[in-house]
């Protein structure tokens, strides 16, 4: 109840900074108020139309005859909160009341608990049996995101699975007002995120309670866009507790073995800083889970690992998942989880993903100091990721150090033809697709010097679409293409000097580094992939220089037709 939230009086004040001691409250969860308290800033209330970067740090609420004032620690003394909650108070008739300071989740539990009143009734609950109904649907079928779309006339529901969207989904129609409360009630369902819900600003709140998700799932990532036009996006992103490959260990998810060779050899080290690079949804985090799981198991569970995540996306016992916490400074979270991990002494630490330079140069100082750091980015490629670290801040010296950097890798999660209806490249249709016939055109000239089954994507069969669901129809599950690169001295001056295709030939030659590109074309030249899904890894004329590198090295012809057989 907000007025638990209330200290015993309030009282006029000129400035916020004669308030000693202030009160500080704190809230993890909140019980909907009554209908007579009202909260001002939120959406129906009488100052709704503030700015929205006011709305997202204070409350203004009215109970009864009373006004009372919430606002983020930290925030107390802006000079616009200040201001706005003076003019507020004075519009009101009301004396200036006193802060009460509240942590993130306590203001968002006070808008929502708003939010969910003037919800009540049955609109209020169709539009939560709809939300439940779509999330469990598309838990059943692995979808990856579930994507709402509402503009002033239409509103459509598409699943996105394996990277493809699904038709509009007849069973979740919609008129553009249930869409825009459905988007609603996914905000008020979710149990942390931004305070207050904001249609016309892009938010992102998750679900974490396992109460309220279903078996298989771990988290869903929310984000909501405004669309051109007055409309809205909602994008539901599933995290699952396990994926297509999760329940296997590192030896079985498909690396090659000089891919585990090198993992091993990092597992030993033991030291340095170890990043994994791919684009969203391509299963990079579930690879360090497997990796810190296999590291931990190797070692009859006699090392610590400590992971940081936000959301939390992975639990296993093998690894200790820290909570994240706000800084009551507003820094970055992940930053002061670092040093608080050091304080622990684990044996290594396991950072979700470093998305900011704060993050990543306290990563970077963990590695300094002999423990293993392991993270990932999203990133195209494994030669990438010095320069990603350097566009995040890190200076240039240190981003491409072999002696910071233990291992680079980077991965995809490539769809795998279906074996009944894919077609030939030299048997196709008369009617086949020209946009598609452009693409085989360009890989025609290097397919023809390298012996090989290959195929493209068939139209689907009773085989695959059952499977497919949301997917595309003629394909099936997916298959990990890597690169695991342990970075030379050599190497590193080569991308520091932007000379990537000299740092690929190196790596190849001297290293004896399989890449990516060669990695997806033992799966290419066996037919499991198809020339548009060979895409997503690398081009033509990528796969032709990696191809005419690895020939320059004696004995790797044959080296390499085993390993292609091995795909097969």
């Amino acid at each position: 109840m907000i007025r638990r939230l209330l200290p015993s009086g309030t009282g006029r004040i000129s400035s916020f900074r004669e308030l000693t001691p202030v009160q500080i409250q704190t809230s993890a969860s909140r019980q909907a108020r009554p209908a007579k308290d009202e909260v001002l800033t939120a959406p129906g209330g009488s100052l709704h139309d503030i700015n929205p970067r006011i709305a997202e740090k204070c409350a203004l609420v009215r109970m009864g005859r009373r006004l009372s004032f919430f606002v983020l620690t930290g925030q107390q003394e802006a000079g616009d909160i200040s201001a706005f909650v003076a003019s507020a108070a004075l519009a009101l008739g009301e004396a200036i009341p006193v802060p009460i300071l509240v942590d993130q989740q306590g203001l968002r539990a006070i808008n929502v608990g708003q939010a969910e009143s003037r919800m009540a009734g049955r609109k209020g609950t169709e539009s939560r049996a709809r939300l439940n109904a779509l999330i469990g649907r598309a838990a059943a079928s692995l979808t990856n995101d579930v994507k709402l779309d509402r503009s002033a006339k239409h509103s459509m529901v598409r699943f996105q699975k394996n990277n493809f969207l699904s038709d509009p989904l007849d069973r979740f129609a919609m008129s553009p007002e249930d869409a825009e409360l459905l988007i609603t009630s996914a905000f008020n369902f979710a149990d942390a995120g931004d305070s207050v819900e904001q249609p016309t600003v892009d938010q992102k709140f998750t679900i974490t309670d396992p109460e309220k998700l279903p078996a298989n799932v771990q988290t869903i990532r929310c984000q909501t866009a405004a669309l051109e036009g007055g409309g809205r996006r909602l994008d539901m992103r599933f995290i699952y507790k396990a994926t297509e490959f999760s329940a296997s260990g590192l030896s079985q998810i498909g690396l090659l073995p000089d891919h585990l060779d090198h993992l091993y050899y990092v597992q030993t080290v033991g030291a340095g800083l170890f990043t994994i690079a791919a684009p969203t949804d391509n299963g990079k985090s579930t690879t360090l889970n497997l990796f810190s799981i296999d590291m931990v198991r190797a070692r009859q569970s006699r090392i610590d690992v400590i992971a940081i995540d936000d959301p939390v996306e992975f639990m296993a016992p093998e690894i200790c998942q820290l909570a994240m916490t706000e800084r009551l400074d507003g820094g970055d979270p992940f930053e002061q989880k670092l040093l608080t991990t050091l304080r622990l002494a684990p044996h290594a630490i396991k950072i979700g993903e470093c998305r900011t330079f704060a993050t990543a140069n306290a990563a970077i100082d963990a590695a300094y100091t002999g423990k293993l750091v392991m993270t990932t980015q999203h990133t195209a490629g494994a030669f990438g990721i010095p320069f990603r670290y350097e566009r995040m801040g890190v200076e240039r010296h240190v981003a491409y150090d072999p002696d910071t950097h233990v291992c680079w890798m980077s991965q995809r999660l490539v769809p795998a033809l279906c074996q009944h209806c894919r077609l030939p490249i030299d048997r196709l249709p008369v009617d086949f697709d020209r946009r598609r016939l452009a693409l085989i055109k360009a890989f025609r000239p290097l397919l023809e010097r390298h012996e090989g089954s290959y195929f493209v994507r068939g139209p689907g069969c009773g085989q695959c679409l059952l499977e497919a669901g949301a997917g595309m129809p003629g394909l099936r599950q997916r298959l990990l293409v890597a690169e695991v690169v342990l970075p030379d001295r050599t190497l590193c001056r080569l991308l520091e000097s932007q000379r990537e295709q000299e740092a690929r030939h190196h790596c190849l030659v001297a290293l004896n580094t399989p890449t990516m590109a060669l990695h997806g074309f033992h799966y290419l030249a066996s037919g499991a992939i198809g020339l548009e899904e060979f895409m997503s890894i690398a081009s033509p004329r990528q796969l032709a220089e990696d191809l005419r590198s690895v020939a320059e090295r004696p004995g790797d012809r044959q080296e390499f037709q085993s390993t292609r057989d091995a795909a097969e």
